[in-house]
């Protein structure tokens, strides 16, 4: 088993996450805070009242009721752009999040886990006694390697471990039932 997933130091981490930040970029707001999709929302309802005001209001004059169904359909149509603008907000600011993400330290407890795990593991154990002595950090995207190689390597040893104890005859252990 090998294990050459390689940590980054810590230049070249800030450098490889404002470099995926820099291809998703995140879309800034109109309107002081407001969000494109908002502000199409907010035009979407003004302009459905101003319709609805309009075909209320008007006594039998066809103009008045062709700029109400005007305004309607265009506050449907609005209220559309809204949505799909709402989507495509949401987008770009999950993928961000994600990004970052990748690049938090590690935390005490995915230490421990990654302790126990370099007890087990002698590849993984040697990849990060290197990153320590090179002063690296290790990062959720180093764990992230790691829990990738372990559920890859451990059906594999229990398998050989089965088939061994199946070899040895040593039926206790292989899960017999009684």
């Amino acid at each position: 088993m090998t294990f050459d997933h390689d940590c980054l130091p810590e230049d070249a981490a800030q450098a490889e996450l404002h470099r995926l930040l820099a291809a998703h970029p995140d879309l800034p707001p109109l309107v002081g805070q407001w969000s494109r999709s908002l502000c199409l929302t907010v035009l979407a309802l003004a302009s459905f009242f101003c319709g609805g005001l309009i075909l209320q209001s008007a006594a039998d004059g066809a103009a008045m009721h062709t700029v109400g169904f005007a305004l309607v359909i265009m506050s449907v149509l609005l209220g559309l752009a809204a949505w799909f603008r709402s989507e495509a907000e949401a987008e770009p600011r999950a993928t961000r999040a994600t990004i970052k993400a990748d690049y938090v330290e590690a935390s005490n407890s995915d230490l421990a886990w990654l302790n126990t795990i370099t007890a087990q593991y002698p590849a993984v154990a040697s990849s990060v006694q290197a990153w320590l002595r090179d002063g690296k950090v290790i990062r959720q995207r180093d764990l992230r390697a790691v829990r990738a190689l372990t559920v890859r390597h451990e059906p594999v040893v229990q398998r050989q471990q089965l088939l061994h104890q199946l070899r040895d005859g040593d039926r206790a252990h292989v899960g017999e039932p009684s």
